[in-house]
């Protein structure tokens, strides 16, 4: 069942992929027309297919959208977060296709004006949020059909029920206790569910039982697994040592030649979004000075590689006495340390365009969408 819905997942972002890419043909193509008449739509559009600009914004969009986790299903449950991640990456996209025709100006020549590119722009944002919405529709419907077993203790199955309803996720989720008897369990396990969530610290015979019944083609998932497969994220609740030791995360770590193309691929994104993104982290530092006193950098050590210590940065979000008296402590909802402007990068992820400095130098990494 895991596989399958692995595969399904797959397919899924094959099909988002082929649809992206009609859709910027489909946009492009409306506003050529737009623009420069109907009658002479098939010879701008074959220039646009065969002049190499269509793949160049293909790729462009495949990033963006990728940098926003576009191409991930199970992320779309939120109906206010998919739309502003679509925006989000649509206008990533349109800094990264106006900057690659601005310094390669000669793939710009002809039909490129401001009205075309940003016409094309609209509309294949529009057409994108029309094939999610559908997508995210299938996969709750989907996820509305599973069923799971969770043995373990009461605490990690309330934690991860709050968790589920939190991310939208309405799979029917029953409960056994891993102090159950051997018997009793073979019989939960003999019904028909989607799959079986195994929490932390099962005891032998719970394990056997466990083992014989996957050995019978049940489909059998730690609560790490699940969490990371269906959540999109870890419990650290339940993480020790031993999953640090035998996760297959860190298999990067392996090959020299994969540590020295991943710092390749760091210095060469970060120093490209340092020099694109400079007028508009120029801004939001701007907007932090204006509207409280203080730099607009907030600097945290933190441990990075081998317990070695840096210096993290990212834009201030809160007023400059924020820690005073109570000492640090975590953001919570409605925070009146948070500055109005705080509030707002905070929302857009801005506050965490300093980073790629940090990035730049080694200290950090680009880890999935986002560092």
């Amino acid at each position: 069942m895991a596989q399958h819905q692995n595969l399904e997942r797959r397919v899924l972002q094959l099909l988002l992929l082929l649809a992206d890419a009609v859709a910027i043909a489909i946009a492009f193509a409306l506003a050529l027309g737009v623009r420069f008449g109907f009658a002479d739509l098939k010879i701008n559009f074959l220039d646009f297919i065969s002049s190499g600009k269509y793949p160049v914004i293909f790729l462009i969009y495949v990033f963006s959208f990728y940098l926003f986790d576009l191409y991930e299903p199970r992320s779309w449950r939120t109906p206010l977060f998919s739309p502003l991640k679509t925006s989000l990456g649509s206008g990533l996209a349109t800094i990264l296709m106006f900057s690659w025709f601005y310094f390669f100006a000669a793939l710009a020549s002809g039909v490129y004006g401001r009205g075309v590119f940003l016409s094309a722009i609209a509309v294949t944002t529009v057409l994108a949020l029309i094939t999610r919405y559908f997508v995210a529709r299938y996969e709750m419907s989907s996820s509305q059909k599973r069923q799971w077993l969770f043995v373990g203790d009461e605490r990690c199955f309330n934690q991860l029920k709050s968790d589920l309803k939190r991310q939208q996720i309405s799979s029917a989720l029953a409960f056994v206790s891993q102090s159950v008897s051997k018997l009793e369990l073979q019989k939960k396990l003999s019904q028909d569910w989607t799959g079986v969530i195994v929490g932390l610290g099962a005891p032998p015979e719970i394990t056997a039982a466990l083992m014989a019944s996957r050995l019978q083609g049940q489909v059998i998932l730690s609560l790490q697994s699940f969490y990371e497969f269906y959540c999109g994220k870890l419990p650290v609740h339940s993480l020790d040592d031993a999953w640090f030791a035998y996760t297959e995360g860190f298999s990067i770590l392996h090959s020299p030649l994969s540590v020295r193309l991943k710092r390749f691929s760091d210095i060469v994104i970060s120093f490209t979004f340092l020099v694109l993104l400079l007028p508009v982290m120029l801004l939001v530092g701007l907007l932090i000075c204006l509207e409280s006193r203080g730099s607009p950098i907030f600097k945290q050590v933190r441990v990075g590689i081998d317990n070695g210590l840096f210096t993290m940065y990212k834009f201030r979000s809160m007023r400059l006495d924020a820690e005073a008296g109570t000492g640090a402590r975590w953001a919570e909802k409605n925070d009146t340390r948070v500055t109005f402007v705080g509030r707002i990068i905070r929302k857009v992820r801005l506050d965490e365009l300093p980073q790629l400095w940090n990035i730049l130098k080694g200290e950090m990494s680009f880890v999935g969408p986002r560092p």
